[in-house]
């Protein structure tokens, strides 16, 4: 039996909304392979080939534990979208697809104690002002443009370089940020001259990438007062959204890490299982090296949502006053698309979360201390337009999905069939009728990004909860859009 006939009827349910196909079931399997979903989840990953794609991966050197796919598994070149590899460190695999061209494309959610009844009358003013603040576009470089010298040390301590060599932000904005947002594993060495170049002037942009916004939200709902109350969420109050990873410097790195990692299996005569599913031993200098210089472009991502939100803070303190800082707070900061040595009970694996998020329940000793008893922050965006979610990880999501949780919800509609069905007449009208103020250099290239284009967030939030992976505390309800 092939990989696609596996994919399509060897699955056995294991849980209320978990799948699993077992190791013994694949020719030259290494770990059991998991689907966090319903049927309809399972089906698509089926029917797409995300679940063939992912069964394939799980047959790399060193991988341990599973190989899981979430809500949106989705089939892309080489690695599956949604989905989470653990390999053994140091003797596993380095597989840059697993990361994807997008590194540490991530999602922070600021707080603020403005209520609803302050927001909208100024709305359109506060849309204005970040739109001037926050450049989008290929063209618009960012206001904090560095030295070849600077770009060296804030790759190497992202976030943590731009509030105390330039004063941008404060500390305790980094108590919120996975990792305290600086990688300490990262090294600039191994980034090419035009990777870096790449990254000098575009530090505090929103880029192109269509999946990338700035959300003015509303918290419509809380499900756990207290949780949110930790995070400074409260219901009909201003929250802010922002989704943005490494720009150009984290694509062409990725790009980079693929020819490394082709060029190691080239050495040693392997062949690629799939196209794009390239990689490299943990143990070898391509290995270290791909390592090394995604942990480095991930520090840049991590400055980036760093500048973005001291950009908003200062659009937010021309429309309402008071100080910027306090304004926004930073309520927590998820990477996805990243890579990373870490313990996962008794073992140190490498994980790699492509479109995924990590998800460590209550208890663990990286959380930062404010969320070390309550369990990590998963947030989980919606469609443009939709409703977003702020989640807690449960304890279970450890042994259940190898601590980790999706990013998005995934789409249901390529962005070519997107295109063809809806008009931008359509989509701006329909986002009128929502209530919500969409603002974007290509307004018209947004038909991709519309709401039907992609899951059910309501839904996929259910599935977590549900399957034990992250529980409700708070539902968010979009009022202003700027996209990329």
């Amino acid at each position: 039996m092939d990989l696609e006939q596996l994919a399509a009827a060897e699955w056995r349910q294991v849980g209320e909304f978990l799948y699993q196909l077992d190791a013994e079931r694949i020719p030259g399997g290494r770990v059991p392979v998991r689907i966090v979903g319903d049927e309809q989840v399972l089906a698509r990953a089926q029917a797409e080939g995300a679940a063939s794609a992912l069964i394939e991966a799980s047959r790399l050197p060193g991988t341990v534990g599973f190989a899981v796919g979430f809500p949106n598994l989705g089939e892309r070149w080489g690695f599956p979208a949604g989905a989470v590899l653990a390999t053994e460190y140091p003797s596993g695999a380095l597989v840059p697809s697993a990361v994807g061209p997008d590194v540490n494309c991530g999602l922070r959610l600021l707080s603020s104690p403005l209520g609803e009844g302050e927001l909208m009358p100024r709305l359109h003013r506060l849309l204005d002002e970040l739109e001037w603040s926050i450049p989008i576009g290929v063209e618009r470089g960012g206001t904090f443009a560095l030295s070849r010298r600077e770009l060296e040390e804030l790759l190497a301590e992202g976030s943590r370089y731009l509030v105390r060599e330039k004063g941008v932000g404060r500390l305790a904005d980094l108590w919120t940020t996975d990792a305290g947002g600086h990688f300490h594993d990262a090294d600039a060495e191994h980034l090419s001259g035009p990777a870096k170049s790449a990254g000098l002037t575009q530090l505090g942009t929103l880029g192109t990438g269509r999946s990338h916004f700035v959300e003015v939200e509303v918290v419509d709902r809380l499900y756990d007062e207290a949780a949110a109350g930790r995070l400074g969420l409260g219901l009909g109050k201003v929250a802010l959204l922002l989704h943005a990873g490494a720009r150009r410097l984290g694509q062409r790195t990725y790009e980079e890490a693929v020819e490394h990692a082709h060029h190691s299996m080239e050495e040693r005569r392997e062949k690629e299982p799939r196209p794009g599913l390239v990689w490299a031993p943990l143990s070898s200098m391509e290995g270290l090296r791909c390592y090394h210089a995604l942990r480095a472009a991930a520090n840049y991502a991590f400055a980036n949502r760093h500048v973005l939100t001291h950009q908003a803070r200062l659009a937010f303190h021309r429309v309402f006053g008071g100080p910027p800082e306090q304004v926004l707070e930073v309520a927590y900061d998820s990477a996805a698309n990243v890579v990373g040595v870490e313990r996962l009970g008794e073992k140190v694996v490498c994980m790699h979360r492509r479109a995924a998020v990590g998800a460590f329940g209550p208890g663990r000793d990286s959380l930062p201390h404010l969320y070390r008893d309550i369990g990590q922050p998963v947030l989980l965006p919606g469609s443009m337009g939709a409703h977003s979610y702020v989640m807690l990880a449960q304890e279970a999501a450890s042994e259940l999905c190898l601590a980790s949780a999706c990013h998005g919800t995934g789409r249901v509609l390529s962005r070519r069939l997107a295109r063809k069905g809806v008009t931008a007449s359509a989509l701006l009208e329909g986002m009128e009728k929502k209530g919500v103020l969409l603002r974007s250099p290509a307004a018209g290239e947004l038909r991709e990004e519309a709401p039907e284009a992609y899951r059910e967030v309501d839904r996929t939030a259910e599935i977590l909860e549900r399957a034990g992976v992250a529980r409700k505390v708070a539902r968010l309800r979009p009022r202003a859009v700027l996209k990329g």
